[in-house]
Order: C-alpha cells, then sequence, then structure tokens
C-alpha cells in the first residue's frame, strides 16, 4: 500500500476561494472551512455573522499552519529518523522491556497482587492490582492532579509519593504485616536510561539538583525501607507507552504492536520482535521553515534555529528545557497552548469579547488545557457547547464566537492530525517493514479520547488505516503485567 496524498476533497479552499464563496451572501457569514466546521448543521444559525475583519483574520491563519510538504514526505523523513536513531540514540529508539518468548499471557501466566504508581503529566494514580481476577483487577486506587507549582522533582517529592501509596495500603489491607514484601510497578511517563536514572523531563516537570544522579527504584524503596519501615521492592519501571503495550495482554482483542499516547503529552511503544521499544516518540518530527508559525516560535525560539537531531541527543540545560517537535506539534499541553496565544491575538485585535473568566485562563502560559478544545466538539449544538463552557470555565460565549473558536481549533488539529497520522503509520512500517491494510494502536489520554474531531481527522489523513482502541486504566493494569513478568523471570 503506498503512502497516501491528501486527497482533492481534503484540500484545504485557498483564501481567494474562501472570499469568493463568502461575497455570495450579502453579509459575510459562515466560515466554510474544509471539514465543516462551521457549518455543522447541528449548530450552525442563519442569524450568526462573522465581521469581515475576522474572517480575514481566520483565512490569514489557515494559510499560515498550511503544512506544504506532501504526506509521503513527511512520512518517509518519520521512517529514516526512527531508523537512524534506532541504531545510533541513547535517548529514543530504545529496547526497555523484553516479554520473554515462554511468557504465555494466554494461559495462567499473568497473575499476582502488585502495589503500582503511575507518574503521569499531570496526575499521579496509585491503587492495589489482582491479576487473578483480569475483568476487574483494579482492587482499589486514588488519583491527585498536579498544579503547574508541584512539578518540581525533589526529594520531598518521592517522600509526598510513598506517603500516598501507604495510605492506599492502609486502606485496602489495615492488617497488613509491615514484613510482608509489597511487590511495587511503576509506569514514569519520563525518559529513563538503563540505571533508572532520570534522563530529562517534559510536560513542565523540572528536576532538583538532589535527586539528578539517583536510580528512582533505589530511591523510592530506600524512603519505603528506612523511613517508612515497609518491606517494598520494586519489580518493575516502565514507561507509560509500555504500560498500554503491556495492559493489552490481559485482552486478548486489544493486542497491538503499536501503543500510543495522546493527553498532556505524547509517545509511542512499539513491539519489534518481543522487545518493547520506547520510541519517545516526542524527539522526532519537524517543520520546514516555511511552516513555522510566530507561534510556534512564540512557544520554543529554537524552531527557527532547528539544526540539531532531538531524537539522537537533546540539550536539557535550556531554559525550555527539552527540545520536542512532535509534541509541540501534537499533545494537549502544547496544541492548547497555541491556541492561547492566538486567543490573545484575537482579544487584541477586538475579534471576541474579553471578559474576567477568559482572562484568567489566558493570561497565565500553559492556563488552557485541552478540555477546552474538546468542549467546541463540532457534533454538539452551540447550546451545549455554551453549557459546557459555562460549566467547566465560567465562560459565556456568543453563537459567533463559538463559529470563531471551531474555525481555529479546526485549523490547529488538522496540523495535528497530519503529524500523528504519519507518524503512527511509520511506526507500522518501521515494525513489520511494510505497509499494513489495517493498523490497531492502543492508545490513552484524555485529549485524543475526548477529542473526536481529532480522532475523526487521524483516520481521515490514513485512509482509514489506523483504527484506535482506547485502553482504560493502562498506566496500573501495565504496571502490574511488567512485575508479573518479571516475577516469572526471577
Amino acid at each position: 500500500m503506498s503512502i497516501p496524498e491528501i486527497p482533492s476533497m481534503y484540500e484545504t479552499p485557498t483564501s481567494s476561494q474562501l472570499k469568493d464563496d463568502l461575497l455570495e451572501v450579502s453579509e459575510i457569514s459562515l466560515l466554510n472551512s474544509s471539514t465543516d466546521t462551521l457549518n455543522n448543521s447541528t449548530s450552525s444559525s442563519s442569524s450568526t455573522f462573522i465581521n469581515s475583519d475576522t474572517l480575514k483574520f481566520i483565512s490569514n491563519l489557515r494559510d499560515e499552519f498550511q503544512i506544504t510538504n506532501p504526506l509521503n514526505k513527511i512520512h518517509q523523513d518519520f521512517l529514516q529518523s526512527y531508523e537512524k536513531a534506532y541504531k545510533d540514540s541513547q535517548i529514543s529508539m530504545i529496547p526497555i522491556f523484553n516479554i520473554p518468548k515462554t511468557f504465555n499471557h494466554k494461559t495462567t501466566d499473568i497473575n499476582g497482587k502488585s502495589l503500582v504508581i503511575d507518574i503521569g503529566g499531570s496526575t499521579i494514580r496509585i491503587g492495589v492490582i489482582d491479576l487473578d481476577t483480569p475483568e476487574s483487577p483494579i482492587q482499589i486506587q486514588k488519583q491527585w492532579i498536579l498544579n503547574e507549582d508541584e512539578k518540581l522533582i525533589d526529594l520531598k517529592f518521592f517522600e509526598n509519593l510513598v506517603l500516598k501509596a501507604i495510605d492506599i495500603i492502609n486502606e485496602y489491607d489495615d492488617d497488613h504485616n509491615n514484613d510482608d514484601e509489597w511487590k511495587i510497578g511503576i509506569t514514569w511517563s519520563f525518559p529513563l536510561n538503563k540505571k533508572n536514572q532520570i534522563i530529562t523531563m517534559g510536560k513542565g516537570f523540572h528536576i532538583s539538583k538532589e535527586i539528578e544522579n539517583a536510580s528512582i527504584d533505589e530511591l523510592i524503596t530506600s524512603i519505603f525501607r528506612n523511613k517508612f519501615q515497609i518491606n517494598a521492592k520494586i519489580y518493575s519501571i516502565i514507561n507509560d507507552s509500555i504500560a498500554v503495550n503491556l495492559s493489552g495482554l490481559i485482552n486478548h482483542d486489544f493486542n497491538s504492536q503499536i501503543s500510543f499516547i495522546l493527553g498532556t503529552g505524547l509517545n509511542s511503544c512499539i513491539n519489534k520482535n518481543y522487545d518493547l521499544i520506547n520510541t519517545e516518540l516526542g524527539f522526532f518530527g519537524k517543520l520546514p521553515i516555511e511552516n513555522i508559525t510566530k507561534y510556534d516560535e512564540q512557544l520554543d525560539s529554537r524552531w527557527k534555529n532547528f539544526s540539531n537531531i532531538p531524537y539522537i541527543h537533546n540539550e536539557t540545560n535550556n531554559e525550555n528545557g527539552v527540545f520536542m517537535p512532535l509534541e509541540f506539534l501534537s499533545s494537549g499541553r502544547y496544541v492548547s497552548e497555541i491556541l492561547r496565544l492566538i486567543i490573545l491575538d484575537l482579544l487584541q485585535n477586538n475579534h471576541i469579547t474579553d471578559s474576567i473568566p477568559l482572562q484568567s485562563i489566558i493570561n497565565e502560559p500553559f492556563g488552557l488545557h485541552g478540555k477546552f478544545i474538546c468542549s467546541f466538539d463540532s457534533s454538539l449544538s452551540y447550546q451545549e457547547i455554551q453549557s459546557n463552557l459555562l460549566t467547566n470555565f465560567n465562560i459565556n460565549f456568543k453563537d459567533e464566537e463559538i463559529m470563531i473558536f471551531q474555525s481555529i481549533i479546526d485549523i490547529l488539529l488538522e496540523r495535528t492530525a497530519i503529524y500523528v497520522s504519519q507518524s503512527i503509520l511509520s511506526l507500522s512500517k518501521f515494525v513489520h517493514q511494510q505497509d499494513q491494510s489495517i493498523i490497531n494502536v492502543n492508545y490513552i489520554g484524555s485529549f485524543l479520547y475526548h477529542c473526536k474531531e481529532l480522532q475523526s481527522k487521524i483516520s481521515k489523513y490514513s485512509h482509514n488505516t489506523i483504527h484506535l482502541n482506547h485502553i482504560e486504566h493502562s498506566s496500573l493494569i501495565g504496571a502490574a503485567v511488567s512485575v508479573c513478568i518479571n516475577t516469572h523471570i526471577a
């Protein structure tokens, strides 16, 4: 199967085409985007109009975000970079977990109970998983939301983490004996080296000097044993993308060689010859210099000086952290930040109404979240969208403002879908060495899960080749499966 070009029905109309179409009516009305975002029959109203200046702003924005490279060029760039990274990189395409050929996940090999900890981009989750009850393995779990000011990874962070875990243990079994060993599995959403030392952090996290060279497993075990006198042993620390892959083993229908994460951050894991490879997918991808928008540069000034190859080596001493092209183009954290920068332009040019609730989420960098983008789902009526915005953000938008936001979000998601779809198609080619007619992808991430528009666009730009399967609680269940496998090996 050849890599698909964008068919003519999906070509984005030019500014002049839009202008000609819109001037057929007496007043400038709906902006007819390439996916009919603003002309949705469930939402549009004949009495709702966008003024000409705002219409021109949106048209120019669409031109600015238009990708000039054909899909097969993007696909080939991804594939070549995967192959190079697999050979040469110390920070990406790293085989990090092996599933023994003798391990049979279809029989009783998957069993046992463990304490699992999931440290994600925006949440911490801790639970007890019992794989002897595969239909309902989660015995107990709790989660905590991490605010931006809580994203310093220091000794206190890990001590608080262990305290939360102990509370879970006590709630699950208040008669437990501290001498009995608790088998622990950890899902860690950031790159680690083979000594389980932190390589770098993204998603707004920062590392304190005191733990720069500490092994995460040794640090957490020490806190359990020395500070709280609890016998705990960490059997595995895996990446969240690997956890998605492993969690599919307890459900044969969802067993896949590619797992994908698109939430606050972005990553993927592939199964190649029984090795689970942490791709660190965010390090890949690039934009032609003519496609770098002013908003991309505001997000990270390194776009215009993109001379290094992030997937081979990545600078960690920059004040902006690591450079992650695909994550900047695709993840909920960064797509939302680009939208925030655009909103500031909208306000400055009086295209939308200013308000205190709106100011509260756009004045702070990264104050806007993926949930805001997902609120503008075009399958919803304007009344439903307005209700959601009022409930979740205390913002009351007019119909025309909803139309404006839907159009801008459509522009951003088009670019995201192009790069995400081609990155997945190229991963499949890397694994199988040939194109596949169907690519099953297990995924997690609230941004992708709640953003139906993005799912649809990924399908469109893969010509319905990519089939997305959402795996619930994978970070916890996958960690438990990894403990089980390592227990069998031991």
